[in-house]
């Protein structure tokens, strides 16, 4: 047997194979894929549950998983993209009661800090800017991905009175409850 490639060597050379490759697996992820990331919410009204999404959103985003707190990322919605599936209360909620498209055409999300939790866990933070009114928010956020396309998904609650969605008769949660889950996917590739 020669001795070259005994078990212990054999073990040392694949241990530095896996350690060279290591650095060539990480991947930032930094052209947005919009048409294939979605933002949508879901609502009361009267006591049912609905659902709505934005058919638009544009965004800029650099994210390396092994560098977190590097990450960079800015989205705009258009919020007359905004579809409840009917196209009357589509109209009336770009009306300035709600969300008042004419005068506030986007709402943006801008990320400030972005760090690991663990077990591709992040908690984001950045503003949220809807309807002229700024908010800070923490966003937990799961990411996966591979050497071709990563996906980072989240879920929050915000209340739309904070940012004046729904206000006069609608400022009730009477009819519309105040609180709104929002839902998104956001989808980048190298």
């Amino acid at each position: 047997m020669n001795p070259q490639f005994t078990t212990p060597h054999w073990l040392a050379g694949l241990a530095l194979a896996v350690g060279l490759a290591s650095p060539a697996l990480a991947v930032q992820y930094t052209q947005f894929q919009p048409a294939e990331s979605q933002v949508e919410f879901t609502y009361s009204q009267m006591g049912v549950a609905l659902h709505g999404s934005f058919n638009e959103l544009r965004g800029e985003m650099s994210f390396d998983p092994a560098q977190p707190t590097a990450a960079q990322a800015r989205f705009e919605i258009p919020v007359a993209s905004v579809d409840i599936g009917m196209p009357e209360i589509n109209e009336e909620v770009g009306k300035p009661e709600w969300f008042a498209a004419s005068e506030h055409p986007l709402a943006i999300f801008e990320l400030h800090n972005l760090e690991a939790t663990g077990n591709d866990q992040y908690q984001a933070s950045g503003t949220l800017d809807i309807k002229g009114t700024t908010q800070e928010i923490e966003v937990p956020v799961s990411f996966t991905g591979d050497a071709t396309r990563g996906m980072l998904n989240g879920e929050f609650t915000l209340h739309r009175g904070d940012f004046a969605i729904g206000e006069g008769d609608w400022a009730s949660d009477s009819v519309v409850a105040h609180e709104v889950n929002v839902r998104f996917q956001l989808v980048a590739t190298p």
